[in-house]
């Protein structure tokens, strides 16, 4: 079949992988033909310009800045999002029409594009990685009385209704979503987790020891990393705070790498504490990520405390990849934690609770046996539950399954 797979970030590159370039190769490698629309933010104006990766084609849209800057641009440039993506859309299709859309949030301006395909008999496949605008009310962001707020909730609803599946997180995402939507139905909402394909190659010894030299990371000390965005949605300022204990903890090296809007936080405090042990790493590629994470001995995850909506970080499955154990400061709202503690595969508590994430944190660094354990079971429930394979089967089945969309 026909897909079309609309989305703000794919990586052109063979070289670099994400977790949906992931999901769309498996999915290819069924026979299925598909156009991935993507967001090209160095560009405002002009044509999509069109490419190929493996055997997936790739139109790349002009958007301008919709990550890493500030709220006007961003606000701004997804509002143009939506029309810019149906136009090439129907550049592309011209004469005919996807059998398929998979849609994916961040942004939930692509609800033109999917009422458009879904009146011509296309069917649509929505991955809700993020509730917008709500998250941007948790953050202080936004007010629920403003405009704003309205216009972008009656977007949300309206992309959620042209959706004939929607494939939530986790099992409290779907609650919230259908407490939150009282028009949505049970049978219109799945949990289809985030992903990735699990690695199978073996690690470079000497490459590893290099990459740890080129960075001045001691590689006799516990190497603790977080590795990803470094904005608002994270909570940085707990960050600060936990690395700003991190001198009172013996023979540990913290490695940040990443980068977003409260990036230079992170810098300032890095250049005003040089006796801390912290390395700060701006950007790597992906494939140089994937080998330091291959150096490391814990992975951390952080999110606001603020957050009502609950949120599954993406990240934590690199941390399983590469069997490493996890500690998490989250809201008290997702069910993240719980999926943690109950698979043992890491240690989870409340966002700014700065004494349970130091005794957490010490337990680990005390405990190498606890460490393995957990990075083993990581890797387990990578295997059986957060698979790309099991992901596509998913949306796959839908379509077999769904003869007429789902109202």
């Amino acid at each position: 079949m026909k897909i079309a797979f609309l989305t703000q970030y794919y990586p052109v590159s063979d070289s670099t992988r994400s977790l949906y370039s992931d999901l769309m190769d498996e999915i290819s490698s069924f026979g299925h033909e598909i156009t991935v629309f993507r967001s090209e933010e160095e560009r405002v104006f002009g044509r999509p310009e069109v490419s190929s990766r493996k055997n997936i084609t790739i139109v790349s849209v002009p958007t301008g800045r919709v990550t890493k800057t500030n709220i006007m641009i961003k606000t701004a440039n997804i509002l143009l999002t939506e029309p810019r993506y149906l136009g090439a859309m129907r550049m592309h299709y011209a004469g005919s029409i996807p059998d398929m859309i998979i849609v994916t949030t961040p942004p939930i301006t692509f609800c033109s594009a999917a009422s458009y395909y879904r009146k011509k008999g296309s069917m649509v496949y929505l991955l809700l990685k993020d509730i917008f605008p709500q998250n941007a009310v948790d953050l202080g962001m936004m007010k629920k009385e403003s405009l704003v707020y309205s216009f972008f909730r009656a977007k949300e609803k309206k992309l959620y209704k042209n959706a004939d599946v929607i494939g939530c997180m986790s099992e409290e995402n779907k609650k919230y979503l259908l407490h939150h939507n009282l028009f949505l139905r049970n049978k219109k909402i799945e949990i289809n987790p985030n992903s990735i394909k699990p690695s199978t190659f073996q690690i470079d010894a000497k490459q590893g020891d290099e990459l740890l030299r080129e960075y001045k990371i001691p590689r006799e000390k516990i190497k603790i990393i977080y590795g990803g965005n470094l904005g608002k949605p994270q909570g940085i300022d707990f960050l600060l705070e936990v690395l700003d204990k991190s001198k009172e903890i013996e023979n540990v090296h913290f490695i940040i790498c990443g980068s977003g809007t409260e990036y230079s936080k992170l810098e300032k405090f890095v250049k005003t504490h040089p006796d801390h042990p912290i390395t700060l790493i701006k950007y790597l590629k992906n494939s140089r990520y994937r080998l330091l994470l291959s150096q490391m001995d814990i992975g951390l995850i952080f999110l606001d405390r603020r957050f009502t909506i609950p949120n599954f970080p993406q990240r934590v499955l690199d941390y399983f990849d590469f069997l490493l154990p996890v500690l998490a400061a989250t809201d008290k709202n997702t069910d993240f934690g719980k999926m943690l503690i109950n698979n043992k595969c890491g240690l989870w508590l409340e966002s700014g609770d700065i004494d349970a994430f130091m005794k957490n944190l010490e337990y680990l660094v005390s405990n190498p046996e606890i460490r393995i354990s957990m990075g083993k079971n990581g890797r387990a429930l990578l295997d059986s539950e957060f698979s790309i394979k099991k992901s596509a089967q998913l949306i796959i089945d839908k379509f077999n399954l769904l003869s007429d969309p789902i109202s």
